[in-house]
């Protein structure tokens, strides 16, 4: 899929991968940026979290990897970029990798969705992020008997609209006909996702279009492959 499309940006989550640990992906289509796994107890070569992000290699990018604070540590990675439209000049783009806190009611989601909103506020006016959220936002989108909005759900709500953003899977009305991007047992969910600006309407005219063909030379593909089980 990745090496189909190349897509300007891949995100993987849950690597477990320590400080100095080489990614062992062999794509020289991209450059990488890790934020490394928090050292798990009793293990010295496993830890928790880890997000590593692929930009690809024609993709101009503006300085090095963002800065996160340790709050952040296995879970988020930032890259100011440009990208170019076919009628329009280069703009600037915060792209984002993020894994979200799984559990539902810990009070650590609200806390790690207002940093991710500190750093989207602090950069160019247009984002996107993708990744694990660990988030579902309506009944379509899980196969469960019923659907109760969470702590989770509203942390991450509010993100976006007050970065003044959407979220992509909204934006498919038959997202439940779809691929499901998690799988435990016999309920599936979505909980991979990608959230942006609506300025310039990225999702209408990039994000959903993996065929590249829109306005935007670089479009990203909205794609996942999620193993947990």
């Amino acid at each position: 899929m990745i090496l189909h499309y190349l897509p300007i940006l891949v995100g993987i989550t849950g690597t477990h991968r320590l400080p100095g640990t080489a990614s062992p992906l062999d794509m020289t289509q991209y450059r990488s940026s890790q934020n490394p796994a928090v050292k798990r107890a009793g293990s010295t070569t496993v830890g928790n979290g880890g997000v590593e992000m692929l930009i690809r290699n024609d993709i101009a990018v503006n300085g090095g990897p963002v800065k996160t604070p340790d709050s952040l540590a296995g879970r988020a990675c930032f890259q100011d970029v440009w990208l170019t439209s076919a009628d329009a000049p280069p703009e600037l783009y915060r792209l984002g990798v993020v894994y979200g806190i799984a559990g539902q009611t810990d009070p650590e989601t609200a806390e790690f969705w207002k940093e991710i909103t500190q750093i989207i506020k602090a950069g160019p006016k247009q984002w996107l992020i993708t990744g694990d959220v660990n988030v579902s936002l309506s009944g379509i989108e899980i196969t469960a008997a019923a659907h109760h909005e969470t702590h989770a759900s509203r942390s991450y709500r509010k993100f976006f609209e007050d970065c003044g953003g959407v979220d992509a899977w909204e934006l498919d009305p038959d997202r439940s006909l779809r691929s499901w991007t998690s799988e435990k047992g016999e309920i599936r969910t979505i909980i991979d996702r990608s959230a942006a600006s609506t300025l310039p309407g990225l999702f209408e005219i990039g994000v959903l279009n993996p065929q590249g063909e829109g306005k935007y030379k670089y479009p990203a593909v909205l794609s996942t492959d999620h193993r947990a089980r």
